[in-house]
C-alpha cells in the first residue's frame, strides 16, 4: 500500500535535500535508449551528438527535457496534471517513421538517481516518473531510498523490470506537487529549450526572448534563483494570517451584529409583552368603570321615565273627553235632502241654456268671419270689372282658344328660320376656311392626323365660258379632297373609318406651283394637272343640254347649274347670298310670332276683366245675404243671455246654502279627527315610555356593578377628568382600544395561537353584530385568555433579559481578544515585511553588483538592475519586485533597459549573465541544474568563449550543474571548458532508437563514482 508524503515534513530542501542528480535512465522516452547516463554534478556538461544527417535528430533535446521533468521545471506546468509530459513518450511520426511499422509507446519511465557528496548507496535516492498517453493521470511520481534502477539484458527486459519495480515503490508524490515535496521551496532547475512541442514554451530568464518578460516576472525568477522564495512566502503567509484574522474579526463582528439584531428582536418581543400586560390591566380597570357608569346611567333613566309616564296618564284622559264632545256636535249637523235635489235641478236648467247660448255665439262668429273674408276680396274685383268693355266672357274664351294653334305655327317657323340662318352662317365660315360641307368630315380627319389637304372644288376655278363643259365633269368629285403623293398611304389610313371618302393625289406638294398648261378656262391653286387632264380625256362635253358623257362607263352628268360650283370665291358669294335669304326669312318669322302673341295678350286681359265683372255681382249678392243672417243671430243671442243670467243667479243662491252646511260638517269632522289623533299619539307615547322603562337593564347592571350608587360615584370621581366625564360607550371604546393594543403588542411579530386568534376574531366581529352583553362576554373572555398567556410568559421574559445581557458580555470579551490578535498579526506582518524588504533588496542589489562584475569581466561597459518594490492592490496579494535589467551599450553611455531595441545575441548574453549573477549571489545554490539549449549559436567567438568560461566558473564555484547543447560549430569551444561530455547518436533514419550514449568526464568525488561504477561499467547486468 502506497502512502502520501507530508509536505511540511519534507523540509525546506524537500525529500531530495542537498543531494545532486548523478544519473538518469529513460525507458520508452523519445528515441533514447534505456542505458543509464552518469552525470557529474557541479560541472559544465556539454551535450552534443549526431543525427542521421547532421547534429539534429540525435535526441539531445529529449534527454534535457527528461532532466527538466525529473527536476520539476516550472515550464512543464505540472499543476495541470502533467498532460504535457506525456508527449515525451516515443512517437514514430516526429522522427520520420511509420506508425504501422513502429507502434508508439503508451507507457514510459524516467528514473533520476540523487546522491550526496560523501555518501554511499544507502544515502542515495531514486525518483521515478511514470508517463502514459491513454489519459489522466498522464504522469505519476514515486520515490525510494537507495539505488533503484531498471536492470536487464536489453531494452525489453529493462522495460519489463521497470513495470515490476514501479509496483513495489511505496512513496507516492502527486505530480502537481513534485517540486514542493521533492525539492522544497527553491526551484531545483531552470531551463530554456527549443522543444518540438513536447512541453509548453514559456518566457525564461535564459531565453533569448528576454524582452518578452515583464519586470515582475524577472524579479520572481531572480528571487527564486537567489533562494529567497521561502522568505517571500513567509511574507505572503504573514499577509494571509493578517487577512485571516481580519476576516475572523469581521465575521465575529458580523455575527455579533447579527446576534444583536436577533436579541433586539427577542427584547422587542419581551417589551411587546410588557406593553400587552399594561394594556390588559387597563382593560380590567376600564371594564369596572364601564359597569359603574352603566349602572348610574340606567338608574337615572329609570327615574326619569317614571316621572314622564305619570304625566302622560293625565293627558290621555283629557284627550278622550275632547273626542266625545266633537263627535256629538258632528252627529247633530246635517244637509236637508230636498235642498240638495233643488240645487241639482237648477244646475241642469242653467247648463242647458248655456249650451244654447254657446251655439248662437259660434254661429255669429262664423258669419262675421265670412263677411270679413268676402269683403276683403271685393276691391280687387271691382278694379278689374271697371275695365270690362261688355264683351261676353264666353266669346273671349273661344277666340283665345282658337289663336293657340296659330301661335304654335309661328313659334315653329321662328325655330326653323333660326336653324337655317345658323346653317347658312356656318356654311359661309367653312367655305371661307376651305371646308365646305361636302369635304368637312374628310378634311377634319386629315387635319387631326397632321396631313395637309384641300377640297377639290375649293381649289379649282372655272371661267364662265367653260362652266357648261367642266361643272358636270367635276360634279361627281364634289366630295373629293386632294393630298400630296407622299401622304396618300397615311391619308387612306386616317380615313379608314369614314366610308365614302374620296382622295385625289396631287402632282406634287400642295404648296408647290401648278403645272402648266391646264385646260382652257380652268385654274387651280394646287398642282392637279394630271387629274384634270384625265377627266377631260375620259369625258365628252355636250352643249345641249349642258352635260358631260363618259363613253367608257356609259355615265352622263347633267350640268346647267344656276350658280358656279367650283372656285372658293364663287362658292363664298353663293354662301353669302344664302345667308342673306336666311336672315330675311328669320326676321319675317319673328315679326309674325310677335303679332300673334300681342293679339293673344289682348284677348287674355279682356277675358280677365269680363270674368271679374261676373264674380263681383255674385259677391255682392252673397254679402247682402250674410248681413241679414248676422242681424237675426245677434237679436236671438241677446235675448238668450238674459235668461242664462237669471237661471245662474237662482242656482248659485241654492248652492251657497248647501256649501255652508257642508263646510260646517267638514270642520267638525276635522276637529274630531284631530282629537282622536292627539289621543292616539299620547297613548302611543305612554306605551313607548312604559316599554322603554320595562326594557331598561337595571337589574343586569345592578348585578354587574355589585354595589350601590354611592360606591359607583365614588369610583368614577377618583379617576382622571377624561375618564370621569366619559360616557359608557366611550369607556367601552377605551377598553376595546386597549385590548386591541394588547393583541397587537403580543402578536405583531408572531401569529397568535389558533384558540386565541379565534377569540380575537370573535371579539372584533362582535363590535358591530352582537348585543352589549355578548360583546362584554367576548371582551372578558379575550382579556382572560391574554392574561393567561402573559402570566405564563413572565418568567421566560425575565430569563431572556438576563441571558441576553450575559451573552453580550461574553461576545464583547471575545471580540476584544480577537482585536488583540489583530494587533499582534499586524505587528508581525510589519516585522516580516521589513525583513523581506531588507533581505530581498539586499540580495537583488548583490545580484546587480555581480551582474555588473560579470559584464565588465567579459569586456562589457557595465550593467545594473533597476529594482522597484510593487505594493499589492489588495491586502491578501503578495508584494511584487519589478526588476529591470539595463546595460551600457557604448563606452561612456547610459545603462539602457532591456526593453530597448538590441540584437538577439547581446540579449542572450545578458540573460545568461543575469542567471549566473543570481546563482553566484546565492550561498545555497549547490545542487541546482541549469539547462541551456543551442548554447552559443548566435554568439561570436569571443562572446561564446566568455559565456562558456563564465558558465564553468559558476558551476564549479557554486556547485551548480550546467547542461548545454552544442551544435557542430560550438562543440570545439565547449569541449575546452566542459567537465563532462555526453554524445548522443542515431545513425540512420530507419532506426527507431539511438545508439548507446557515450560519456567522457571526470568526477573528483570517488565515493560518488563508485556509487554507479558497477552499473555503468558492466553495462546492464541481469
Amino acid at each position: 500500500m502506497t502512502s502520501e508524503i507530508d509536505i511540511e515534513a519534507a523540509g525546506l530542501g524537500g525529500v531530495v535535500g542537498r543531494r545532486d542528480l548523478i544519473a538518469l535512465q529513460t525507458l520508452e522516452i523519445g528515441t533514447l535508449t534505456s542505458h543509464p547516463i552518469p552525470i557529474v554534478p557541479g560541472q559544465f556538461i556539454t551535450v552534443a551528438g549526431r543525427g542521421p544527417v547532421d547534429s539534429n535528430g540525435s535526441g539531445k533535446t529529449t534527454f534535457l527535457s527528461a532532466i527538466t521533468l525529473i527536476l520539476a521545471d516550472p515550464q512543464w506546468r505540472l499543476h495541470e496534471s502533467g498532460k504535457y509530459a506525456a508527449r515525451l513518450l516515443f512517437r514514430p511520426e516526429p522522427v520520420g517513421l511509420s506508425a504501422k511499422e513502429h507502434a508508439p509507446a503508451t507507457v514510459g519511465y524516467i528514473v533520476g538517481v540523487f546522491g550526496e557528496r560523501d555518501a554511499d548507496e544507502r544515502s542515495a535516492l531514486s525518483v521515478w516518473i511514470r508517463l502514459q498517453s491513454g489519459g489522466s493521470p498522464y504522469a505519476e511520481v514515486r520515490w525510494s531510498d537507495g539505488l533503484v534502477l531498471a536492470r536487464g539484458a536489453d531494452d525489453a527486459q529493462r522495460l519489463e523490470t521497470a513495470h515490476r519495480t514501479w509496483a513495489t515503490l511505496r512513496n507516492r508524490v502527486p505530480v502537481t506537487r513534485i517540486g514542493d515535496v521533492l525539492y522544497g521551496s527553491s526551484p531545483r532547475c531552470m531551463s530554456y529549450l527549443h522543444t518540438d512541442g513536447t512541453r509548453p514554451e514559456a518566457p525564461s530568464l535564459v531565453s533569448e526572448e528576454l524582452s518578452h518578460l515583464k519586470p515582475e516576472e524577472i524579479g520572481d525568477s531572480l528571487i527564486a534563483l537567489a533562494g529567497l522564495t521561502d522568505l517571500v512566502d513567509k511574507e505572503s503567509d504573514a499577509r494571509a494570517n493578517r487577512v485571516e484574522i481580519e476576516s475572523r474579526y469581521a465575521e465575529e463582528r458580523s455575527r455579533d451584529e447579527q446576534r444583536r439584531l436577533e436579541e433586539e428582536s427577542d427584547l422587542a418581543a419581551v417589551a411587546d409583552r410588557d406593553r400587552a400586560r399594561e394594556h390588559v390591566a387597563r382593560v380590567t380597570v376600564l371594564r369596572r368603570l364601564h359597569a359603574a357608569r352603566r349602572f348610574l346611567d340606567v338608574r337615572a333613566d329609570d327615574a326619569a321615565l317614571g316621572d314622564q309616564i305619570e304625566g302622560l296618564g293625565a293627558r290621555v284622559e283629557e284627550r278622550r273627553e275632547a273626542v266625545r264632545q266633537t263627535q256629538e256636535e258632528l252627529d247633530e249637523l246635517a244637509v236637508p235632502e230636498e235642498l240638495q235635489q233643488r240645487v241639482a235641478e237648477l244646475e241642469g236648467v242653467h247648463q242647458s241654456l248655456q249650451e244654447d247660448l254657446s251655439g248662437l255665439i259660434g254661429e255669429e262668429g262664423r258669419y262675421e268671419g265670412e263677411l270679413e273674408r268676402l269683403g276683403g276680396s271685393r276691391p280687387a274685383l271691382a278694379r278689374l270689372a271697371e275695365l270690362w268693355d261688355g264683351t261676353p266672357a264666353e266669346t273671349l274664351s273661344a277666340d283665345l282658344e282658337a289663336s293657340a294653334p296659330e301661335l304654335m305655327e309661328a313659334e315653329w317657323a321662328v325655330r326653323q328660320a333660326t336653324g337655317q340662318l345658323g346653317e347658312a352662317r356656318t356654311a359661309l365660315e367653312r367655305i371661307q376656311a376651305g371646308h365646305d360641307p361636302d369635304t368637312a368630315a374628310s378634311l377634319a380627319r386629315l387635319d387631326a392626323a397632321g396631313l395637309p389637304a384641300a377640297g377639290l372644288l375649293d381649289a379649282v376655278t372655272l371661267d364662265d365660258q367653260v362652266r357648261g363643259a367642266w361643272e358636270p365633269r367635276l360634279w361627281p368629285y364634289r366630295h373629293a379632297v386632294v393630298v400630296a403623293p407622299g401622304d396618300r398611304p397615311a391619308a387612306v389610313d386616317a380615313l379608314r373609318s369614314l366610308p365614302g371618302s374620296v382622295l385625289v393625289t396631287a402632282d406634287g406638294p400642295l404648296d408647290g406651283a401648278a403645272d402648266t398648261p391646264l385646260p382652257t378656262g380652268v385654274t387651280s391653286r394646287i398642282p392637279i394637272r394630271r387629274f384634270l387632264a384625265s377627266v377631260e380625256h375620259r369625258t365628252e362635253a355636250v352643249a345641249d343640254p349642258a352635260s358631260a358623257h363618259d363613253g367608257d362607263s356609259g355615265v352622263t352628268v347633267i350640268g346647267g347649274f344656276p350658280e358656279p360650283i367650283a372656285g372658293r370665291d364663287a362658292r363664298i358669294r353663293q354662301a353669302q347670298a344664302r345667308l342673306e335669304e336666311a336672315e330675311g326669312r328669320a326676321e319675317a318669322a319673328q315679326e309674325s310670332r310677335a303679332a300673334v302673341a300681342s293679339r293673344r295678350a289682348h284677348l287674355e286681359n279682356a277675358l280677365k276683366h269680363a270674368t271679374a265683372a261676373g264674380q263681383l255681382a255674385e259677391l255682392d249678392e252673397r254679402l247682402a245675404e250674410l248681413k241679414e243672417r248676422l242681424t237675426d243671430v245677434r237679436h236671438r243671442r241677446t235675448a238668450l243671455r238674459e235668461r242664462v243670467d237669471e237661471a245662474r243667479t237662482v242656482w248659485m243662491h241654492a248652492r251657497t246654502k248647501v256649501d255652508t252646511l257642508e263646510q260646517q260638517r267638514r270642520f267638525l269632522a276635522q276637529k274630531t279627527t284631530q282629537a282622536r289623533q292627539q289621543l292616539t299619539d299620547v297613548e302611543r307615547e305612554l306605551a313607548k315610555l312604559t316599554s322603554r322603562r320595562a326594557d331598561l337593564p337595571l337589574r343586569y347592571w345592578t348585578d354587574q356593578w355589585g354595589g350601590d350608587a354611592a360606591a359607583a360615584e365614588e369610583l368614577l370621581g377618583a379617576q382622571e377628568p377624561k375618564l370621569r366625564s366619559a360616557g359608557p360607550d366611550a369607556l367601552m371604546n377605551h377598553a376595546r382600544d386597549a385590548l386591541n393594543e394588547a393583541v397587537h403588542a403580543l402578536y405583531a411579530r408572531t401569529p397568535a395561537p389558533s384558540d386565541v386568534q379565534d377569540l380575537v376574531d370573535r371579539f372584533r366581529d362582535s363590535l358591530s353584530t352582537e348585543s352589549l352583553a355578548d360583546r362584554l362576554r367576548r371582551l372578558q373572555a379575550l382579556t382572560e385568555a391574554l392574561d393567561d398567556v402573559l402570566t405564563g410568559m413572565a418568567e421566560h421574559d425575565r430569563r431572556t433579559r438576563v441571558q441576553i445581557e450575559e451573552e453580550r458580555r461574553r461576545r464583547q470579551l471575545a471580540l476584544g481578544e480577537l482585536d488583540t490578535v489583530r494587533e499582534e498579526r499586524e505587528e508581525e506582518l510589519q516585522t516580516v515585511q521589513k525583513l523581506v524588504r531588507e533581505v530581498v533588496k539586499g540580495r537583488l542589489e548583490a545580484v546587480s553588483a555581480t551582474y555588473d562584475r560579470l559584464d565588465r569581466a567579459r569586456g562589457g561597459f557595465g550593467a545594473r538592475l533597476i529594482i522597484q518594490a510593487r505594493e499589492p492592490a489588495k491586502p491578501e496579494q503578495p508584494r511584487r519586485w519589478a526588476v529591470t535589467p539595463a546595460w551600457v551599450r557604448d563606452l561612456g553611455g547610459e545603462a539602457i533597459p532591456y526593453k530597448e531595441t538590441g540584437n538577439s545575441a547581446q540579449k542572450k548574453i545578458q540573460a545568461i549573465q543575469l542567471v549566473l549573477a543570481a546563482l553566484l549571489s546565492d550561498e545555497n545554490a549547490e545542487g541546482r541544474v541549469l539547462v541551456l539549449d543551442e548554447l552559443g549559436n548566435s554568439l561570436g567567438d569571443q562572446n561564446r568563449s566568455d559565456i562558456l568560461a563564465a558558465l564553468q566558473r559558476a558551476a564549479n564555484s557554486q556547485r551548480v550543474t550546467v547542461l548545454g547543447t552544442c551544435q557542430d560549430a560550438v562543440f570545439p569551444h565547449a569541449a575546452s571548458y566542459t567537465g563532462e561530455i555526453l554524445w548522443f547518436s542515431r545513425h540512420a533514419v530507419t532506426s527507431p532508437f539511438n545508439d548507446p550514449t557515450r560519456v567522457w568526464g571526470f568526477d573528483e568525488n570517488n565515493e560518488r563514482v563508485e556509487l554507479t561504477h558497477d552499473w555503468i561499467t558492466r553495462g546492464a547486468p541481469g
